[in-house]
């Protein structure tokens, strides 16, 4: 395994906090909520936009439809990431403050 940061949250610190904190167990599995329903709807673009490509051709042909299917999927795949990143960015400073005080 790598070597530790000094900062890093480890998991004996998240369950401290969770039994002082109970909103951050809320908002992690809401978080994880929310990011696997965004996965299932990428999962369903990217299908629509496979369905759309005709194998029997020589060259792929991308009609506007499946431009826009590329552009929603790569507009979404940023907001997941950019989510992701916020969020643990404010568990772990929740998780920070309260193992601080203990």
């Amino acid at each position: 395994m790598g070597s530790k940061r000094k900062n890093d949250i480890t998991y004996e610190n998240y369950v401290i906090a969770t039994k002082k904190d109970d909103e951050i167990k809320i908002i992690n599995e809401t978080a994880n909520l929310y990011r696997s329903l965004i996965i299932v709807c990428m999962l369903m673009v990217l299908l629509i936009l496979l369905s759309s490509i005709d194998i029997n051709s020589k060259s792929i042909k991308v009609d506007i439809r499946g431009l826009n299917m590329i552009s929603l999927y790569i507009i979404i795949s940023i907001i997941l990431f950019e989510s992701r990143k916020r969020t643990a960015q404010y568990i772990d400073k929740r998780i920070k403050l309260i193992c601080r005080d203990k």
